[in-house]
C-alpha cells in the first residue's frame, strides 16, 4: 500500500534563539495495520510541557482491514499525550468507537484552556446509540493534569461543528472561560460561530 499519514512526530528546543531543534521523537505510529493518524492540536502548559492532540484509525480502509488485517477490529481513537522536556510522560485514549467499541465515534477536537489554566478538549463525536437512534454531537471534555478525563458535557448545539477552528492561545488569544468557535455549517453552504461557556 502507498504511504499515508501513519506517523506523528513532536520536535523542541528549550530555546530556539540559542539552539535548534533536538532530534524528533516518535508519538505515535499505525504503520503496522496501515492506519491513519490526523495531528489536531498541540498545547503549551509550560516551555518545557506541551500537550498532543489527534486522531487515530486503526487501518485506514476496511477493504485492507479486510485482506491484511482480519483480525484487526476497526477503530477511531481520540488520543493524547503529554511531552515533557522531549519525553513522553503520559499518554491517555480519551475516546474510541467502532468495532467492539462505542458505536459513537470521536472525530475532529480542538484544546481549550479556561482562565484558570484547566484543559478541555472540544470535540465531534458521531455515530448511533444503543437503540440505534443517530448521534451528532459537540462533546467538551476537561481533563486532569495527568490527561485523564474528569468530566464530559454534551453541548446542545442545534447544528453541531464537524470541522471547526477555535480561538486559541497559538492564534493569540488569551486563556478564557468562553469558547468561540467557528465552522462550516452541515448540508449547508454557510459559516456557523458559536460561543460556548466553560462550566
Amino acid at each position: 500500500w502507498d504511504y499515508e499519514f501513519r506517523r506523528l512526530f513532536y520536535a523542541w528546543s528549550p530555546d530556539i534563539r540559542r539552539q535548534g531543534f533536538a532530534e524528533p521523537i516518535e508519538v505515535a505510529s499505525r504503520e503496522k495495520t496501515c492506519g491513519h493518524i490526523t495531528n489536531l492540536d498541540i498545547w503549551l502548559e509550560r516551555p518545557d510541557r506541551a500537550h498532543l492532540l489527534w486522531l487515530e484509525r486503526s487501518v485506514w480502509y476496511p477493504q485492507m482491514r479486510d485482506r491484511f488485517f482480519p483480525d484487526t477490529p476497526l477503530t477511531v481513537s481520540l488520543e493524547h499525550a503529554i511531552v515533557e522536556r522531549g519525553k513522553v510522560v503520559a499518554r491517555t485514549t480519551l475516546a474510541r468507537g467502532g468495532e467492539g467499541a462505542d458505536p459513537v465515534s470521536p472525530g475532529y477536537g480542538r484544546f481549550h484552556a479556561d482562565a484558570r489554566g484547566r484543559l478541555y478538549v472540544f470535540a465531534y463525536f458521531s455515530g448511533s446509540d444503543a437503540a440505534g437512534k443517530a448521534v451528532a454531537e459537540n462533546r467538551l471534555l476537561q481533563l486532569a493534569r495527568n490527561g485523564s478525563v474528569v468530566n464530559t458535557w454534551i453541548v446542545p448545539l442545534k447544528r453541531p461543528f464537524s470541522s471547526f477552528m477555535t480561538a486559541t492561545e497559538r492564534a493569540g488569544s488569551p486563556r478564557s472561560n468562553t469558547l468561540d468557535v467557528i465552522g462550516p455549517l452541515p448540508g449547508e453552504s454557510a459559516i456557523g460561530y458559536a460561543r460556548i461557556r466553560i462550566p
